[in-house]
């Protein structure tokens, strides 16, 4: 038979995936992808929990404009922390179901929609509704949920310190956002105020999200012992919803998040109030 023939009849043999080492020229693309929903992500979380805090400056507006009682006003922002926190469920089926991706960008978009709407309230059930229910959907569809899970998809390796970052941009939003309105509110008026962080609110979060955020990559593959590629997973107990629901662990951990917010949210929706009424201006 000729050599010809004999090479055309051998079996290709193609290298197993785990050793297909990607292109160089995909390397840095990959990086500058994380690099960008890092910032991203970043600013997203400044924004959406800055306006959160922010509340307590607006909370002087409204009984000032309005004369109602503080309790009233700050029902909205209670009604607001336990919309957020009970449709934490539901972002989780969303996320899984269409992305973090598309789920941020909705939630910037509903947050947007909201502050709009709450610059012309003319009663209680208004506030309740735009500031407690939308706004507080807004904020979760744009906050911590869906960041979590993208983060954790672009730094599988590093998920602590990738967090950790994002999450400082919450800090550096409220050190920004909070006296940012009250400029705002002394210079505009409350209405005015609401409606510029509804539009930096869109005009960050939407493009943001749709032009810099991507799919995380695909996580590699694992190759055989001794290879360079990734490591098997080391053997573990798979967590599902019904089995971590019947653990301590998972309630005790549950009690504490929900004392420390607690503790934490109470003080802080009355604390520029208590300001004014001791003479700080």
């Amino acid at each position: 038979m000729p050599a010809d023939v004999r090479r055309a009849d051998r079996p290709r043999q193609t290298r197993p995936a785990f050793d297909r080492v990607p292109p160089l020229s995909a390397r840095p693309a990959t990086r500058a992808g994380a690099g960008r929903v890092l910032v991203a992500t970043f600013v997203t979380l400044g924004l959406t929990y800055g306006f959160w805090y922010s509340y307590a400056v607006f909370l002087v507006a409204f009984l000032r404009e309005f004369g109602w009682s503080r309790s009233v006003v700050a029902g909205a922002f209670s009604l607001l922390v336990m919309v957020h926190g009970l449709s934490g469920p539901l972002l989780g089926w969303l996320v899984e179901r269409f992305g973090p991706r598309a789920v941020i960008a909705a939630g910037g978009g509903v947050l947007a929609g909201a502050l709009l709407l709450a610059a012309h309230i003319a009663a209680v059930w208004h506030l309740y509704v735009t500031i407690g229910v939308l706004a507080a959907l807004g904020v979760s569809g744009a906050g911590w949920v869906p960041s979590v899970v993208l983060i954790r998809g672009w730094f599988p390796a590093s998920v602590g310190t990738a967090i950790g970052v994002v999450s400082a941009g919450i800090g550096v939003g409220i050190f920004a956002l909070v006296p940012f309105a009250q400029l705002l509110i002394d210079g505009f008026g409350r209405r005015w105020a609401l409606r510029a962080l509804a539009v930096l609110t869109a005009v960050w979060i939407i493009p943001a999200t749709l032009l810099l955020v991507r799919a995380a990559p695909p996580a590699a593959p694992a190759g055989p012992p001794g290879s360079p590629g990734p490591a098997p997973a080391t053997s573990r107990p798979h967590w599902t919803l019904r089995t971590v629901v019947r653990t301590w662990r998972f309630w005790g951990t549950g009690a504490v998040f929900f004392a420390g917010s607690a503790a934490t949210q109470m003080l802080l929706v009355h604390q520029v109030a208590y300001l004014v009424d001791h003479g700080v201006p």
